[in-house]
Protein backbone atom coordinates (compact mmCIF):
# COMPACT_ATOMS: atom_id res chain seq x y z
CA UNK A 1 0.00 0.00 0.00
CA UNK A 2 2.87 2.22 0.95
CA UNK A 3 4.28 1.42 -2.48
CA UNK A 4 0.95 2.46 -4.10
CA UNK A 5 0.91 5.91 -2.45
CA UNK A 6 4.89 6.35 -2.88
CA UNK A 7 3.89 6.07 -6.83
CA UNK A 8 0.94 7.57 -7.34
CA UNK A 9 2.37 10.69 -5.47
CA UNK A 10 5.26 10.42 -8.06
CA UNK A 11 3.00 10.01 -10.71
CA UNK A 12 1.46 13.43 -9.62
CA UNK A 13 4.43 15.68 -8.96
CA UNK A 14 5.98 14.37 -12.21
CA UNK A 15 2.07 15.79 -13.98
CA UNK A 16 2.91 18.58 -12.68
CA UNK A 17 6.53 19.22 -13.35
CA UNK A 18 5.14 18.09 -17.04
CA UNK A 19 2.50 19.90 -17.27
CA UNK A 20 4.29 23.14 -15.99
CA UNK A 21 7.41 22.49 -18.68
CA UNK A 22 4.93 22.15 -21.22
CA UNK A 23 3.26 25.17 -21.16
CA UNK A 24 6.63 27.60 -20.14
CA UNK A 25 7.99 25.47 -23.93
CA UNK A 26 3.92 26.29 -26.00
CA UNK A 27 4.58 29.59 -24.29
CA UNK A 28 8.15 29.84 -26.42
CA UNK A 29 6.81 28.41 -29.31
CA UNK A 30 6.29 31.74 -30.29
CA UNK A 31 10.16 32.13 -31.24
CA UNK A 32 11.85 30.39 -34.22
CA UNK A 33 14.96 27.92 -33.21
CA UNK A 34 17.51 30.09 -34.08
CA UNK A 35 15.63 33.03 -31.74
CA UNK A 36 15.59 30.55 -29.16
CA UNK A 37 19.55 30.15 -29.31
CA UNK A 38 20.39 33.59 -29.50
CA UNK A 39 18.37 34.16 -25.77
CA UNK A 40 20.14 31.07 -24.83
CA UNK A 41 23.78 32.96 -25.61
CA UNK A 42 22.23 36.20 -24.20
CA UNK A 43 21.18 35.82 -20.73
CA UNK A 44 20.86 39.31 -19.94
CA UNK A 45 19.79 41.88 -22.52
CA UNK A 46 21.23 45.42 -21.09
CA UNK A 47 18.57 48.52 -21.79
CA UNK A 48 19.08 52.02 -21.50
CA UNK A 49 16.14 53.96 -20.63
CA UNK A 50 16.13 57.65 -20.35
CA UNK A 51 16.39 59.16 -17.52
CA UNK A 52 13.77 62.11 -17.54
CA UNK A 53 10.84 61.30 -19.97
CA UNK A 54 7.63 61.11 -17.43
CA UNK A 55 5.12 59.74 -17.81
CA UNK A 56 6.80 56.83 -20.59
CA UNK A 57 10.47 56.44 -18.59
CA UNK A 58 12.01 58.23 -15.56
CA UNK A 59 14.31 57.33 -12.43
CA UNK A 60 12.74 57.88 -9.44
CA UNK A 61 14.45 58.02 -6.10
CA UNK A 62 16.74 55.10 -8.45
CA UNK A 63 13.90 53.24 -9.57
CA UNK A 64 13.40 52.73 -13.30
CA UNK A 65 9.65 53.19 -13.43
CA UNK A 66 6.97 54.36 -16.74
CA UNK A 67 4.98 52.95 -19.08
CA UNK A 68 7.89 51.02 -21.24
CA UNK A 69 9.27 49.80 -18.02
CA UNK A 70 6.02 47.95 -17.44
CA UNK A 71 6.07 46.96 -20.58
CA UNK A 72 9.56 45.42 -20.14
CA UNK A 73 8.26 43.66 -16.96
CA UNK A 74 5.16 41.98 -18.79
CA UNK A 75 7.74 40.53 -21.46
CA UNK A 76 10.62 39.39 -18.90
CA UNK A 77 7.25 37.77 -16.45
CA UNK A 78 5.84 35.99 -19.59
CA UNK A 79 8.79 34.86 -21.59
CA UNK A 80 11.57 34.59 -18.70
CA UNK A 81 13.74 37.23 -20.30
CA UNK A 82 16.39 39.23 -18.52
CA UNK A 83 16.69 42.87 -18.57
CA UNK A 84 19.24 44.68 -16.88
CA UNK A 85 19.67 48.67 -16.77
CA UNK A 86 22.37 50.89 -17.71
CA UNK A 87 21.72 54.63 -16.76
CA UNK A 88 23.28 57.22 -19.19
CA UNK A 89 22.84 61.21 -18.06
CA UNK A 90 21.71 62.54 -21.32
CA UNK A 91 19.48 61.11 -24.86
CA UNK A 92 22.34 62.08 -27.01
CA UNK A 93 24.58 59.88 -24.62
CA UNK A 94 21.96 57.23 -25.19
CA UNK A 95 21.67 57.35 -28.76
CA UNK A 96 26.01 57.22 -28.98
CA UNK A 97 25.68 53.70 -26.54
CA UNK A 98 23.77 52.20 -29.61
CA UNK A 99 25.69 53.14 -32.36
CA UNK A 100 28.74 51.91 -30.12
CA UNK A 101 26.32 48.58 -29.40
CA UNK A 102 27.33 49.75 -26.02
CA UNK A 103 23.96 48.40 -24.83
CA UNK A 104 21.05 46.43 -26.40
CA UNK A 105 18.13 47.72 -25.94
CA UNK A 106 16.45 51.87 -26.05
CA UNK A 107 12.54 51.74 -25.11
CA UNK A 108 11.14 54.57 -26.12
CA UNK A 109 12.13 55.90 -29.01
CA UNK A 110 10.52 57.40 -32.87
CA UNK A 111 11.70 56.14 -35.89
CA UNK A 112 13.30 58.85 -37.97
CA UNK A 113 15.62 58.66 -41.19
CA UNK A 114 18.81 59.37 -39.26
CA UNK A 115 18.29 56.58 -36.86
CA UNK A 116 17.43 53.96 -39.25
CA UNK A 117 21.01 54.38 -40.87
CA UNK A 118 21.91 52.29 -37.00
CA UNK A 119 19.29 51.23 -35.26
CA UNK A 120 16.38 48.60 -36.14
CA UNK A 121 13.20 49.18 -34.90
CA UNK A 122 9.76 46.82 -33.18
CA UNK A 123 6.41 47.91 -34.05
CA UNK A 124 5.40 50.66 -32.16
CA UNK A 125 3.27 50.08 -28.87
CA UNK A 126 1.68 53.85 -28.03
CA UNK A 127 1.44 57.11 -29.96
CA UNK A 128 2.27 60.94 -28.50
CA UNK A 129 1.45 63.72 -29.88
CA UNK A 130 3.69 66.82 -30.12
CA UNK A 131 2.13 70.40 -29.55
CA UNK A 132 3.61 73.87 -29.05
CA UNK A 133 3.75 75.65 -25.78
CA UNK A 134 3.45 79.30 -25.30
CA UNK A 135 2.56 81.97 -22.46
CA UNK A 136 -1.03 82.17 -21.48
CA UNK A 137 -1.08 85.63 -21.91
CA UNK A 138 1.22 85.74 -25.18
CA UNK A 139 -0.96 88.66 -26.87
CA UNK A 140 0.11 87.90 -30.89
CA UNK A 141 -1.74 85.18 -32.41
CA UNK A 142 0.69 81.91 -33.73
CA UNK A 143 0.52 79.82 -36.41
CA UNK A 144 2.80 77.17 -37.78
CA UNK A 145 3.72 79.05 -40.73
CA UNK A 146 4.31 82.63 -37.99
CA UNK A 147 5.79 80.15 -35.16
CA UNK A 148 10.01 80.34 -36.14
CA UNK A 149 9.72 84.01 -36.11
CA UNK A 150 9.32 83.57 -32.47
CA UNK A 151 11.99 82.58 -29.81
CA UNK A 152 11.23 78.58 -29.99
CA UNK A 153 12.80 76.43 -27.75
CA UNK A 154 13.16 72.31 -28.38
CA UNK A 155 14.26 69.38 -26.79
CA UNK A 156 17.54 68.81 -28.53
CA UNK A 157 17.58 65.42 -30.39
CA UNK A 158 14.76 64.15 -29.92
CA UNK A 159 12.89 63.03 -33.05
CA UNK A 160 10.65 66.41 -33.42
CA UNK A 161 13.80 68.22 -33.35
CA UNK A 162 14.71 65.91 -36.34
CA UNK A 163 11.27 66.42 -38.12
CA UNK A 164 11.29 70.42 -37.22
CA UNK A 165 15.00 70.81 -38.62
CA UNK A 166 14.08 68.68 -42.03
CA UNK A 167 10.63 70.29 -42.66
CA UNK A 168 10.84 74.00 -41.71
CA UNK A 169 14.48 74.85 -41.59
CA UNK A 170 14.46 77.28 -38.71
CA UNK A 171 16.83 79.12 -37.58
CA UNK A 172 17.91 79.96 -34.23
CA UNK A 173 16.34 77.23 -32.21
CA UNK A 174 17.22 77.87 -28.82
CA UNK A 175 18.31 74.03 -27.59
CA UNK A 176 17.32 72.65 -24.31
CA UNK A 177 18.60 68.89 -22.86
CA UNK A 178 16.80 69.53 -19.15
CA UNK A 179 12.83 69.72 -19.73
CA UNK A 180 12.30 71.29 -16.33
CA UNK A 181 15.08 73.99 -17.47
CA UNK A 182 13.05 74.58 -20.67
CA UNK A 183 9.75 75.05 -19.19
CA UNK A 184 11.23 77.52 -16.35
CA UNK A 185 12.65 79.50 -19.29
CA UNK A 186 8.96 79.66 -21.42
CA UNK A 187 7.58 80.52 -18.00
CA UNK A 188 9.73 83.58 -17.20
CA UNK A 189 9.53 84.43 -21.05
CA UNK A 190 13.04 83.90 -21.84
CA UNK A 191 11.46 81.41 -24.94
CA UNK A 192 8.51 82.57 -26.82
CA UNK A 193 7.18 79.24 -27.27
CA UNK A 194 8.63 75.35 -26.56
CA UNK A 195 7.64 72.40 -29.17
CA UNK A 196 7.22 68.89 -26.69
CA UNK A 197 4.83 66.35 -26.58
CA UNK A 198 2.20 66.24 -24.87
CA UNK A 199 2.82 63.30 -22.12
CA UNK A 200 5.76 65.48 -21.02
CA UNK A 201 4.22 68.92 -20.86
CA UNK A 202 1.28 67.38 -18.81
CA UNK A 203 3.55 65.97 -16.15
CA UNK A 204 5.91 68.38 -15.52
CA UNK A 205 3.77 71.46 -15.66
CA UNK A 206 1.79 70.07 -12.66
CA UNK A 207 4.72 68.68 -11.14
CA UNK A 208 6.73 72.16 -11.56
CA UNK A 209 3.05 73.92 -10.54
CA UNK A 210 3.60 76.34 -13.17
CA UNK A 211 0.32 78.18 -14.00
CA UNK A 212 1.11 80.85 -16.90
CA UNK A 213 1.62 78.24 -19.56
CA UNK A 214 -0.81 76.67 -21.94
CA UNK A 215 -1.21 74.71 -26.03
CA UNK A 216 -1.28 77.04 -28.43
CA UNK A 217 -4.44 75.53 -30.37
CA UNK A 218 -4.28 77.24 -33.67
CA UNK A 219 -0.37 75.35 -34.12
CA UNK A 220 -0.38 72.19 -35.13
CA UNK A 221 2.80 69.73 -35.04
CA UNK A 222 2.46 67.22 -38.09
CA UNK A 223 4.56 64.58 -35.61
CA UNK A 224 3.24 61.77 -33.73
CA UNK A 225 5.78 59.75 -31.83
CA UNK A 226 5.33 56.65 -32.25
CA UNK A 227 7.57 55.15 -29.94
CA UNK A 228 8.99 51.84 -30.36
CA UNK A 229 12.04 49.58 -29.40
CA UNK A 230 15.09 50.30 -30.93
CA UNK A 231 18.33 47.94 -31.22
CA UNK A 232 21.33 48.30 -32.58
CA UNK A 233 21.41 47.03 -36.89
CA UNK A 234 23.09 43.99 -36.24
CA UNK A 235 20.88 42.53 -33.31
CA UNK A 236 17.64 42.66 -35.65
CA UNK A 237 17.28 38.83 -34.45
CA UNK A 238 16.73 40.64 -30.92
CA UNK A 239 13.66 42.96 -33.02
CA UNK A 240 12.25 39.56 -33.92
CA UNK A 241 12.15 38.39 -30.28
CA UNK A 242 10.68 41.49 -29.26
CA UNK A 243 8.10 41.86 -31.96
CA UNK A 244 6.59 38.76 -31.46
CA UNK A 245 6.29 39.40 -27.35
CA UNK A 246 4.94 42.70 -27.99
CA UNK A 247 2.04 41.34 -30.53
CA UNK A 248 1.03 38.62 -27.89
CA UNK A 249 0.18 40.95 -25.74
CA UNK A 250 -3.74 41.73 -24.64
CA UNK A 251 -4.93 44.73 -26.41
CA UNK A 252 -6.93 44.61 -22.80
CA UNK A 253 -3.31 44.96 -20.80
CA UNK A 254 -2.30 47.23 -23.32
CA UNK A 255 -5.13 49.75 -22.45
CA UNK A 256 -4.77 49.13 -18.73
CA UNK A 257 -0.86 50.10 -18.95
CA UNK A 258 -1.49 52.66 -20.77
CA UNK A 259 -4.43 54.17 -18.71
CA UNK A 260 -2.18 54.05 -15.38
CA UNK A 261 0.54 56.43 -16.84
CA UNK A 262 -1.21 58.52 -19.50
CA UNK A 263 -4.29 59.60 -17.55
CA UNK A 264 -5.72 62.09 -20.66
CA UNK A 265 -5.91 58.71 -22.38
CA UNK A 266 -4.58 58.72 -26.49
CA UNK A 267 -4.91 62.26 -28.40
CA UNK A 268 -4.69 63.26 -31.53
CA UNK A 269 -5.70 67.11 -32.46
CA UNK A 270 -9.39 67.64 -33.37
CA UNK A 271 -10.53 71.27 -35.31
CA UNK A 272 -13.07 71.88 -37.28
CA UNK A 273 -11.39 70.26 -40.48
CA UNK A 274 -11.11 66.72 -38.50
CA UNK A 275 -14.86 67.28 -37.20
CA UNK A 276 -16.22 67.41 -40.73
CA UNK A 277 -14.18 64.80 -41.77
CA UNK A 278 -15.68 62.13 -39.25
CA UNK A 279 -18.95 63.69 -39.89
CA UNK A 280 -18.67 63.29 -43.39
CA UNK A 281 -17.22 59.83 -42.92
CA UNK A 282 -20.33 58.78 -40.83
CA UNK A 283 -22.99 60.14 -43.24
CA UNK A 284 -21.38 58.16 -45.72
CA UNK A 285 -21.54 55.02 -43.21
CA UNK A 286 -24.75 55.79 -42.40
CA UNK A 287 -26.00 55.70 -46.11
CA UNK A 288 -24.00 52.60 -47.04
CA UNK A 289 -25.65 51.23 -44.13
CA UNK A 290 -29.07 52.33 -45.81
CA UNK A 291 -28.40 51.27 -49.28
CA UNK A 292 -27.38 47.74 -47.68
CA UNK A 293 -30.86 47.28 -45.86
CA UNK A 294 -32.66 48.02 -48.96
CA UNK A 295 -30.22 45.36 -50.69
CA UNK A 296 -30.83 43.00 -48.30
CA UNK A 297 -34.93 43.12 -48.37
CA UNK A 298 -34.41 42.94 -52.47
CA UNK A 299 -31.92 39.51 -52.54
CA UNK A 300 -32.78 37.84 -49.07
CA UNK A 301 -33.32 35.20 -51.15
CA UNK A 302 -29.58 34.91 -52.29
CA UNK A 303 -27.62 33.64 -49.13
CA UNK A 304 -23.94 34.47 -50.57
CA UNK A 305 -24.84 37.85 -51.23
CA UNK A 306 -26.34 38.23 -48.34
CA UNK A 307 -23.25 37.19 -46.14
CA UNK A 308 -21.29 39.18 -47.88
CA UNK A 309 -23.27 42.29 -47.06
CA UNK A 310 -23.40 41.39 -43.44
CA UNK A 311 -19.84 41.38 -43.76
CA UNK A 312 -19.90 44.91 -44.95
CA UNK A 313 -22.31 45.95 -42.14
CA UNK A 314 -19.67 44.53 -39.83
CA UNK A 315 -16.64 46.20 -41.27
CA UNK A 316 -18.76 49.36 -41.22
CA UNK A 317 -19.59 48.77 -37.73
CA UNK A 318 -16.30 48.23 -36.49
CA UNK A 319 -15.23 51.82 -38.53
CA UNK A 320 -18.12 53.81 -36.42
CA UNK A 321 -17.14 52.25 -32.99
CA UNK A 322 -13.25 53.06 -33.93
CA UNK A 323 -14.37 56.84 -35.07
CA UNK A 324 -16.45 57.40 -31.78
CA UNK A 325 -13.60 56.09 -29.73
CA UNK A 326 -11.58 58.44 -30.77
CA UNK A 327 -13.80 61.62 -30.68
CA UNK A 328 -13.92 60.28 -27.14
CA UNK A 329 -10.60 60.64 -26.52
CA UNK A 330 -10.16 63.43 -28.14
CA UNK A 331 -12.37 65.32 -25.88
CA UNK A 332 -10.71 63.83 -23.17
CA UNK A 333 -7.60 65.96 -23.68
CA UNK A 334 -9.63 69.08 -25.00
CA UNK A 335 -11.16 69.31 -21.57
CA UNK A 336 -7.77 68.47 -19.70
CA UNK A 337 -6.25 71.47 -21.62
CA UNK A 338 -9.57 73.96 -21.11
CA UNK A 339 -8.39 72.73 -17.25
CA UNK A 340 -4.98 73.63 -17.33
CA UNK A 341 -5.64 76.75 -18.75
CA UNK A 342 -8.46 77.46 -16.42
CA UNK A 343 -6.23 77.07 -13.52
CA UNK A 344 -3.60 78.95 -14.89
CA UNK A 345 -5.62 82.15 -15.52
CA UNK A 346 -7.42 82.08 -11.87
CA UNK A 347 -4.14 81.45 -10.27
CA UNK A 348 -1.78 83.89 -12.32
CA UNK A 349 -4.23 86.53 -12.31
CA UNK A 350 -3.78 87.36 -8.49
CA UNK A 351 -0.53 86.26 -7.96
CA UNK A 352 1.01 88.44 -11.13
CA UNK A 353 -1.32 91.51 -9.40
CA UNK A 354 0.59 90.27 -5.65
CA UNK A 355 3.77 90.74 -7.64
CA UNK A 356 3.08 94.08 -9.62
CA UNK A 357 2.07 95.35 -6.06
CA UNK A 358 4.80 93.97 -4.06
CA UNK A 359 7.18 95.44 -6.13
CA UNK A 360 5.08 99.39 -5.60
CA UNK A 361 5.85 98.63 -2.11
CA UNK A 362 9.42 98.05 -2.46
CA UNK A 363 9.93 101.21 -4.89
CA UNK A 364 8.07 103.32 -2.03
CA UNK A 365 10.16 102.06 0.57
CA UNK A 366 13.48 102.20 -1.18
CA UNK A 367 12.19 106.31 -1.89
CA UNK A 368 11.56 106.16 1.77
CA UNK A 369 14.86 105.19 2.81
CA UNK A 370 16.29 108.01 0.59
CA UNK A 371 13.89 111.34 2.32
CA UNK A 372 14.65 109.50 5.87
CA UNK A 373 18.27 110.18 5.12
CA UNK A 374 17.87 113.82 4.74
CA UNK A 375 17.41 116.43 7.76
CA UNK A 376 14.58 118.24 6.01
CA UNK A 377 12.38 115.80 4.87
CA UNK A 378 8.83 116.33 4.05
CA UNK A 379 6.25 114.85 6.76
CA UNK A 380 3.89 115.41 4.31
CA UNK A 381 5.63 113.40 2.00
CA UNK A 382 6.03 110.83 4.57
CA UNK A 383 2.47 110.54 5.67
CA UNK A 384 1.21 110.05 2.03
CA UNK A 385 3.49 107.32 1.17
CA UNK A 386 2.67 105.27 4.78
CA UNK A 387 -0.82 105.37 3.87
CA UNK A 388 0.38 104.32 0.07
CA UNK A 389 2.29 101.49 1.46
CA UNK A 390 -0.24 100.71 4.08
CA UNK A 391 -3.17 100.57 0.70
CA UNK A 392 -0.56 98.50 -1.39
CA UNK A 393 -0.24 96.17 1.35
CA UNK A 394 -3.79 95.28 2.24
CA UNK A 395 -3.89 94.67 -1.68
CA UNK A 396 -0.95 92.18 -1.70
CA UNK A 397 -2.69 90.11 1.63
CA UNK A 398 -6.31 90.56 -0.71
CA UNK A 399 -4.63 89.06 -3.73
CA UNK A 400 -2.88 86.30 -1.94
CA UNK A 401 -6.02 85.59 0.05
CA UNK A 402 -8.18 84.94 -3.22
CA UNK A 403 -5.20 82.91 -4.23
CA UNK A 404 -5.70 80.42 -1.38
CA UNK A 405 -9.12 80.60 -1.70
CA UNK A 406 -8.57 79.17 -5.23
CA UNK A 407 -6.40 76.49 -4.37
CA UNK A 408 -8.36 75.47 -1.48
CA UNK A 409 -11.38 75.33 -4.14
CA UNK A 410 -9.77 73.47 -6.73
CA UNK A 411 -8.56 70.91 -3.48
CA UNK A 412 -12.24 70.47 -2.16
CA UNK A 413 -13.40 69.80 -5.87
CA UNK A 414 -9.89 67.51 -6.86
CA UNK A 415 -11.25 65.53 -3.61
CA UNK A 416 -14.92 65.74 -3.98
CA UNK A 417 -15.40 67.08 -0.50
CA UNK A 418 -19.46 67.04 -0.35
CA UNK A 419 -21.02 65.88 2.87
CA UNK A 420 -22.69 62.65 2.73
CA UNK A 421 -24.27 61.71 6.14
CA UNK A 422 -28.09 62.16 5.11
CA UNK A 423 -30.59 62.51 7.30
CA UNK A 424 -35.29 62.33 6.25
CA UNK A 425 -36.26 65.03 4.87
CA UNK A 426 -39.51 66.39 3.35
CA UNK A 427 -38.39 67.22 0.24
CA UNK A 428 -40.60 70.58 -0.68
CA UNK A 429 -40.16 71.55 2.90
CA UNK A 430 -36.75 71.64 2.47
CA UNK A 431 -36.52 73.04 -0.59
CA UNK A 432 -38.35 76.22 0.52
CA UNK A 433 -36.12 76.79 3.29
CA UNK A 434 -32.98 76.33 1.47
CA UNK A 435 -34.51 78.89 -0.84
CA UNK A 436 -35.59 81.29 1.85
CA UNK A 437 -32.32 81.49 2.78
CA UNK A 438 -30.96 82.10 -1.08
CA UNK A 439 -33.03 84.91 -1.02
CA UNK A 440 -31.70 87.01 1.28
CA UNK A 441 -28.29 87.10 -0.32
CA UNK A 442 -27.06 90.77 -1.28
CA UNK A 443 -27.64 90.97 -5.11
CA UNK A 444 -30.19 88.32 -5.12
CA UNK A 445 -33.17 90.01 -7.86
CA UNK A 446 -34.43 86.92 -9.12
CA UNK A 447 -38.31 85.87 -8.76
CA UNK A 448 -39.04 81.73 -8.00
CA UNK A 449 -41.81 80.17 -8.99
CA UNK A 450 -42.36 76.49 -6.71
CA UNK A 451 -44.21 73.84 -8.04
CA UNK A 452 -43.40 70.97 -5.66
CA UNK A 453 -45.34 68.06 -4.55
CA UNK A 454 -45.54 67.59 -1.32
CA UNK A 455 -44.58 65.06 1.00
CA UNK A 456 -41.90 63.76 -0.87
CA UNK A 457 -40.04 61.81 2.19
CA UNK A 458 -35.92 61.32 1.07
CA UNK A 459 -33.31 60.71 3.24
CA UNK A 460 -31.00 63.34 1.53
CA UNK A 461 -27.39 65.46 2.22
CA UNK A 462 -28.69 68.39 3.22
CA UNK A 463 -25.22 70.21 3.34
CA UNK A 464 -25.11 68.80 -0.37
CA UNK A 465 -28.49 69.84 -1.88
CA UNK A 466 -27.94 73.24 -0.41
CA UNK A 467 -24.55 73.60 -2.44
CA UNK A 468 -26.79 72.06 -5.58
CA UNK A 469 -29.86 74.40 -5.45
CA UNK A 470 -27.56 77.74 -4.53
CA UNK A 471 -25.11 76.58 -7.54
CA UNK A 472 -27.93 76.41 -10.01
CA UNK A 473 -29.85 79.44 -8.94
CA UNK A 474 -26.60 81.77 -8.94
CA UNK A 475 -26.23 80.50 -12.79
CA UNK A 476 -29.22 81.34 -13.89
CA UNK A 477 -29.09 84.99 -11.74
CA UNK A 478 -25.47 85.34 -13.20
CA UNK A 479 -25.20 83.58 -16.15
CA UNK A 480 -28.88 84.03 -17.61
CA UNK A 481 -30.19 86.91 -16.07
CA UNK A 482 -26.64 88.91 -16.17
CA UNK A 483 -27.80 89.97 -11.89
CA UNK A 484 -30.93 91.76 -13.58
CA UNK A 485 -34.14 90.96 -12.70
CA UNK A 486 -35.73 87.69 -13.71
CA UNK A 487 -37.75 84.37 -13.14
CA UNK A 488 -36.67 80.76 -11.97
CA UNK A 489 -38.93 77.88 -12.24
CA UNK A 490 -38.59 75.48 -9.95
CA UNK A 491 -40.51 71.64 -10.46
CA UNK A 492 -40.50 68.94 -7.82
CA UNK A 493 -42.30 65.27 -8.72
CA UNK A 494 -41.68 61.49 -8.06
CA UNK A 495 -42.27 58.96 -9.90
CA UNK A 496 -41.95 55.33 -8.66
CA UNK A 497 -38.67 54.95 -7.28
CA UNK A 498 -37.37 58.47 -9.13
CA UNK A 499 -37.33 61.75 -8.13
CA UNK A 500 -37.37 64.43 -10.79
CA UNK A 501 -35.91 68.61 -9.94
CA UNK A 502 -35.84 70.58 -12.32
CA UNK A 503 -34.53 74.32 -12.83
CA UNK A 504 -35.44 76.62 -15.23
CA UNK A 505 -35.07 80.14 -16.05
CA UNK A 506 -35.61 82.21 -19.38
CA UNK A 507 -32.67 84.50 -19.74
CA UNK A 508 -29.94 84.53 -22.20
CA UNK A 509 -29.68 80.94 -22.83
CA UNK A 510 -26.19 78.76 -23.27
CA UNK A 511 -24.71 78.84 -26.97
CA UNK A 512 -24.81 75.18 -28.16
CA UNK A 513 -21.15 74.99 -28.52
CA UNK A 514 -21.02 75.36 -25.06
CA UNK A 515 -23.01 72.94 -23.67
CA UNK A 516 -20.95 70.03 -23.36
CA UNK A 517 -18.75 71.93 -21.40
CA UNK A 518 -20.50 73.71 -18.92
CA UNK A 519 -19.87 71.26 -15.70
CA UNK A 520 -16.22 70.86 -16.35
CA UNK A 521 -14.33 71.93 -13.62
CA UNK A 522 -12.87 75.40 -14.23
CA UNK A 523 -14.97 76.25 -17.58
CA UNK A 524 -16.37 79.90 -17.27
CA UNK A 525 -18.23 82.27 -20.00
CA UNK A 526 -16.68 85.39 -17.61
CA UNK A 527 -13.49 84.52 -17.69
CA UNK A 528 -11.05 87.15 -15.41
CA UNK A 529 -14.12 88.13 -13.01
CA UNK A 530 -15.18 86.85 -9.78
CA UNK A 531 -16.66 83.73 -11.36
CA UNK A 532 -13.90 80.59 -11.39
CA UNK A 533 -15.99 78.09 -13.51
CA UNK A 534 -16.72 75.66 -10.54
CA UNK A 535 -20.09 75.99 -9.85
CA UNK A 536 -21.67 73.64 -12.18
CA UNK A 537 -18.74 71.01 -12.28
CA UNK A 538 -19.62 70.92 -7.91
CA UNK A 539 -23.70 70.58 -9.14
CA UNK A 540 -22.24 67.60 -11.72
CA UNK A 541 -20.48 66.29 -8.73
CA UNK A 542 -23.33 66.31 -6.25
CA UNK A 543 -25.73 64.86 -8.67
CA UNK A 544 -23.72 62.12 -9.84
CA UNK A 545 -21.44 60.85 -6.72
CA UNK A 546 -23.84 61.99 -3.97
CA UNK A 547 -27.25 61.48 -5.35
CA UNK A 548 -25.94 58.80 -7.86
CA UNK A 549 -28.27 60.46 -10.08
CA UNK A 550 -27.60 62.47 -13.91
CA UNK A 551 -28.45 65.97 -14.73
CA UNK A 552 -29.33 66.95 -18.37
CA UNK A 553 -28.95 70.41 -20.04
CA UNK A 554 -31.56 72.20 -23.04
CA UNK A 555 -31.15 75.84 -23.81
CA UNK A 556 -30.71 77.54 -26.57
CA UNK A 557 -29.78 81.32 -26.99
CA UNK A 558 -32.16 83.78 -26.26
CA UNK A 559 -34.39 81.16 -24.73
CA UNK A 560 -33.22 80.37 -21.20
CA UNK A 561 -31.92 77.33 -19.91
CA UNK A 562 -33.25 74.44 -17.84
CA UNK A 563 -31.87 71.91 -15.91
CA UNK A 564 -33.51 68.57 -14.91
CA UNK A 565 -31.63 66.05 -12.61
CA UNK A 566 -33.15 62.64 -12.12
CA UNK A 567 -31.87 60.42 -8.87
CA UNK A 568 -33.32 57.49 -6.80
CA UNK A 569 -35.37 57.99 -3.96
CA UNK A 570 -33.19 55.70 -1.92
CA UNK A 571 -29.68 55.81 -2.58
Amino acid sequence: MKMMKLALSLMIIFSIVSTSTYAEQSQMDIFSSEELEWLKEHPVIKVAPEDDYAPVEYYMDGEFIGLSRDYLHWISETYDIEFEFVYYETWSDILDALRNKEVDLQTSIVKTPDRVEYLSFTEPYTNMPNVVLVQKNFAEPITIETLFNYKVGIIKDYAVHEYIQLVYTPEGLFEYIDIREALTELSLGKIDALIIDLGQATYYIQEMAISNISIAEDVRINFEYKLRFATPKDQVILTSILNKALATMPKAKQQELFDKWVSFGKYSWFDRQMLNVVLGLFAFVSGLFILAIAWSMTIRKKDVKLREMNKLLEDQIDILNETQAQLIEVEKINALSRLVIGIAHEVNTPLGNGIMVSSYINEMSNKLKIVLGHEDFDVEYMKHSVDDIEYSSEKVLEYLNKTARIVDDFRSVANYQYETDSKEVVLDLELERILGIISTHQGFHCKVHLDLQPDIKVNVPTKSLFQLMTALIENSCIHGYARNEGVIEIALRKDLDYIELIVKDYGRGIPEELIEHIFEPFYTSKRGSERIGLGLYGVHNIVTHILKGHIEVISKPAEGAKFIINFPASF
